[in-house]
């Protein structure tokens, strides 16, 4: 489980869904799960108490909720999740070496595979990006660790809140992008601006949480506490280096892990 030593502690990194994901790590690591705990072998994850191992959580155009994913209907985001598993399992089974998407205990077979996960509500990343599923079955179960550092990195391509046409240059995203910031006016006011996948709002720290909006020089970061950083001008894959100017995207890394370093 790593040591507790100051220097030897865990610094998570999440970009997209990955932002879900270390939330939930995080949350694992200090409350654990019930249960799991009633499993016969489980893992010391599942006990809890190891949240001091994680110093900081970072969330790179997190997803805390889409309406990518609610507008779509979570079947359509479902059936894209499908079509990626069998592509996945086919290249798994033509270069075993390369690939392993890791969904073997699904079933055998890729179409098996596919039709198993896309029926799970909260084992599927078509239903787990869902704005209310987040707000109402997932954020309300996950703790923070009071000496862990919280932070939510942004970006949008958006014009202003009031338009949300995004203006990413490629094909795909500028779709996605106009589909989120222009369908969404009616049932989720203030969502409109995102970064071609990920409406800015969905971005943020979990709503349920402490968090201070707004970043400014010299604050004075505390632990167990979300920070939304200053949202960045920029397309969804930016934090991943695929879109953007790469001299930014190295400086913000590095502007991160030097912050990291202050930190208590």
């Amino acid at each position: 489980m790593g040591k507790t030593k100051k220097h030897k502690k865990i610094e998570l990194f999440g970009h997209s869904f990955g932002g879900a994901t270390v939330k939930e790590v995080s949350s694992l690591f200090t409350q654990g799960d019930e249960a799991e705990r009633r499993t016969k072998n489980h893992s010391p994850l599942f006990d809890g108490g190891h949240g001091d191992l994680i110093h900081t959580v970072t969330t790179l155009s997190g997803v805390n909720g889409t309406t990518a994913a609610t507008l779509a209907d979570r079947t359509g985001v479902s059936l894209i999740a499908f079509y990626a598993i069998m592509m996945q399992s086919a290249n798994e089974c033509e270069t075993p070496d390369q690939y392993d998407d890791m969904v073997e205990h699904w079933g055998k077979t890729g179409l098996v595979r596919a039709a198993r996960y896309r029926s799970n509500i909260l084992d599927s990343i078509g239903w787990e990006m869902d704005v209310d599923t987040i707000q109402t079955k997932i954020n309300p179960r996950q703790v923070i660790n009071p000496n862990t550092y919280y932070f939510a990195h942004r970006a949008y391509k958006s014009p202003s809140e009031m338009d949300g046409a995004c203006q990413c240059c490629g094909y795909i995203m500028a779709l996605s992008g106009n589909f989120v910031g222009l369908k969404c006016s009616l049932d989720y006011q203030g969502w409109k601006r995102n970064d071609g996948f990920v409406n800015l709002a969905g971005q943020s720290a979990p709503l349920n949480q402490p968090h201070i909006d707004g970043y400014w020089s010299g604050t004075d970061f505390k632990p167990g506490i979300w920070y939304d950083m200053p949202a960045k001008n920029e397309a969804h894959l930016y934090y991943c280096g695929h879109s953007g100017n790469e001299d930014d995207f190295y400086a913000d890394f590095d502007r991160m892990l030097a912050l990291y370093d202050k930190l208590g």
